[in-house]
């Protein structure tokens, strides 16, 4: 926990994070799918690499790109050391990698909608300008289409009316 207090939180979200690495795994120069032992091999190799004791004597910008180093070194083997932690972190990624997937949909899908659309591929839809707000005449043809609908409805419900009254046409009388 004392990586926690030094502003390493686990997880890709975190800015520290971000400014050293895009993540662990690049961090120690290993693959996602590397297993502990070959995680830990890394840990040490970039440890040996970057320990601030190796620069004795630099100057002290060296000394701290050096500390800040083996800083992110040792997050890196806390969160990818235990496989408790390295899943919690496995499964940040790829929850980050999903948003940013998503964001990406979202941003072609809005290019696209920035495009006329082709009413001609959509054989039963009418374009906007023959819509609500558009032409009225388009308007006014639909509600005559709908009420000669009706009245056509109405005069067959009429028609089979008088031809049960009439007797013509045998119906089962309901009990």
């Amino acid at each position: 926990m004392k990586l926690e207090r030094v502003g390493l939180r686990i997880g890709p979200g975190n800015e520290a994070h971000s400014r050293l690495t895009s993540t662990h795994y690049e961090r120690l120069g290993v693959p996602p799918d590397s297993t502990t032992e070959q995680i830990r091999l890394a840990y040490l190799h970039k440890a040996r690499e970057n320990h601030p004791d190796k620069t004795a004597g630099a100057e002290p910008a060296r000394l701290r790109e050096r500390q800040t180093a083996m800083v992110a070194i040792n997050a890196a083997w806390f969160v990818l050391g235990d496989a408790g932690r390295r899943k919690a972190y496995d499964d940040a990624l790829q929850a980050e990698a999903d948003r940013r997937e998503w964001e990406r949909q979202e941003r072609e899908w809005d290019e696209e909608a920035e495009e006329p659309y082709d009413w001609s591929r959509e054989p039963n839809v009418l374009p906007p300008e023959y819509g609500r707000h558009g032409n009225p005449a388009a308007a006014i043809a639909r509600l005559y289409t709908i009420v000669m609908f009706a009245v056509f409805v109405l005069l067959a419900i009429a028609f089979a009316y008088a031809v049960v009254r009439s007797g013509s046409v045998g119906v089962a009388e309901v009990p």
